[in-house]
């Protein structure tokens, strides 16, 4: 692979990684998601299994993609 797209792609995972990062770690960028972002239908309260899959799911699927970007920049040929 060129170390162009190699660079290119190693550039795309910092995003990830960084935002899942501070999803899981950081629990004022959490809330600030949790509150503007991801609104509940009507203002209503949360529920355990809305917060989990926002903090857990999303936090670890974006590390998983910008791992695995990582991956692929490090093992291609």
């Amino acid at each position: 692979m060129h170390l162009i797209f190699k660079v290119l792609i190693a550039l795309l995972s910092i995003p990830f990684l960084g935002w899942g990062l501070m999803i899981l770690f950081s629990d004022s960028y959490f809330a600030k998601w949790q509150n503007s972002v991801w609104k509940e239908k009507g203002g209503e309260q949360w529920s355990k299994e809305n917060v989990k899959y926002n903090r857990y799911g999303r936090g670890l699927g974006s590390i998983i993609i910008g791992l695995g970007l990582l991956r692929i920049v490090f093992f291609a040929d």
